[in-house]
């Protein structure tokens, strides 16, 4: 009878565990998942860029000047996109980068952009 006791704390035991590392996995992979892109146009750009501007970290800022892209971009526009690195094709610096920023504008005609990647 004793050690039927003794096996069923040490299954009650071992679930517990099992259900906590389940659990933390669940939490950690809810929350790349529930992250969605985002792309807005025009004044609402705009207004979500104004809101976000003085947040965005100026040490991540990796771009400023000239949209040199394919294809017309309309400006303004805000994208925030999720991001994964890769070690066979992207440099060092991108490690740890799970989101881009970029801001679309318009400055003499010319279309202009500022890319932020964040941690």
């Amino acid at each position: 009878m004793e050690l039927f006791n003794i096996i069923i704390g040490v299954i009650g035991a071992l679930s517990a565990v099992g259900t906590l590392i389940i659990a933390l996995f669940g939490i950690n992979l809810g929350r790349k998942v529930s992250f969605k892109n985002e792309t807005l146009y025009g004044t609402e750009a705009e207004t979500r860029y104004n809101a976000v501007k003085d947040k965005l970290p100026k040490d991540r800022l990796y771009y400023e000047g000239l949209y040199e892209g394919g294809g017309g971009k309309i400006a303004p526009q805000f994208e925030v996109e999720r991001f994964r690195y890769d070690p066979q094709t992207m440099d060092i610096q991108w490690k740890g980068t799970n989101k881009t920023v970029r801001y679309y504008y318009t400055d003499n005609g010319k279309t202009m952009v500022k890319s932020w990647k964040l941690k």
